[in-house]
């Protein structure tokens, strides 16, 4: 795991900031960017990158809430892939992006 994968501070924050809402937000958001992960991945699929690229887009923003740095990197790589017109890199970027949610679960405790 890279050094650089999570913002501690980032994730500190939010817990403090949402106190006991803490464990339903980070599990509704693990379940969010699971459907709209193999949202995209089928979008890719089907040849949709402008999809996929929207999907990415949308969850980049609450990944760097949690401090998901890896994730979001992997998001913002799907959306520039999908924007150029790169399916396989689109398509690549999707399974790192799903890689780092797996590995963000438990250091969120969800």
């Amino acid at each position: 795991m890279s050094t650089n994968e999570f913002d501690e501070a980032a994730l500190a924050e939010l817990r403090e900031d949402l106190g006991d809402a803490f464990a339903d937000f980070a599990c509704r958001f693990l379940a969010s960017a699971r459907s709209e992960l193999e949202a995209a991945r089928k979008d890719l699929q089907a040849g949709d990158l402008a999809g996929a690229g929207a999907r990415a887009h949308a969850l980049k923003g609450t990944a760097g809430y949690f401090g998901a740095v890896a994730l979001a990197d992997c998001l913002a790589r799907l959306q520039r892939a999908a924007a150029s017109g790169d399916g396989g890199g689109a398509a690549s970027a999707a399974v790192e992006a799903s890689q780092a949610l797996v590995r963000l679960g438990p250091r969120i405790g969800a």
